[in-house]
């Protein structure tokens, strides 16, 4: 009986038309792991791979397989420490690979921060952070979070991994996990969306009472022509 879903099985990423982003700034950091110690402040718990499902608007696929109950296959896939949930292996065959999960629908506005439990860091995992153009903005390297020697049982391997983006980079459309060998480990993403700065939200209170002004001169115009 098999224990795991293949991701490609799952769903197929939806179009995304809006133009990618520009770099600006995404900062990284970590805390020990095994298990999970949980989402960060402010974040919401959104993609945790129970039963294969993913919330609404939000798709996968790629080369990965959703394993049930923290099973394991040593050598080819191992659950991150502690974990006895479901969660992503990132190749699913062959020893290199890579899958998509797009926020879509579920997100259309920006992402101020995210984090995931990642489990024995390797340093031939990547995950990379993409726009909402699905153009690649961002990489960041297991390699660069010490020691990166695939552990199954450490904490300093098995590590709530977050992200904080500022700027243009809140335009988070999704993310690209990758491995050039076996395997991406990965659960439970967690997302906090953003909202708009002050110079943003007094744009928008500008723009606001300009359209106001505008239909307010239009209906006078309109009750003119027809006295």
């Amino acid at each position: 009986m098999s224990y795991k879903y293949k991701l490609a099985a799952l769903a197929t990423a939806g179009a995304l038309t809006i133009a990618g982003s520009a770099q600006a700034l995404v900062t990284v950091t970590s805390v020990n792991g095994a298990p999970d110690p949980g989402a960060f402040a402010g974040q919401t718990m959104v993609i945790d791979f129970e039963s294969a499902l993913f919330p609404v608007g939000v798709s996968a696929f790629g080369n990965g397989q959703i394993n049930f109950n923290g099973s394991s296959s040593p050598g080819d896939y191992e659950a991150p420490a502690g974990d006895t949930t479901d969660y992503l292996s990132v190749p699913d065959t062959g020893t290199s690979g890579s899958a998509d999960i797009i926020l879509g629908a579920w997100l259309p506005g920006q992402v101020a921060s995210f984090s995931f439990y990642w489990g024995s860091i390797d340093k031939y995992n990547t995950i990379e952070l993409l726009d909402k153009g699905g153009l690649v903005y961002f990489s960041q390297s297991g390699g660069t979070i010490p020691p990166s020697d695939g552990d199954t049982s450490d904490p300093f391997t098995n590590r709530r991994v977050n992200f904080t983006l500022t700027g243009s980079d809140r335009n988070l459309g999704g993310v690209r996990l990758t491995s050039t060998n076996k395997a991406f480990e990965v659960d439970d993403f967690a997302f906090q969306s953003a909202v708009p700065e002050p110079a943003t939200w007094a744009m928008m209170i500008i723009g606001f009472g300009a359209v106001g002004t505008m239909l307010r001169g239009s209906r006078r115009r309109t009750a003119l022509g027809l006295a």
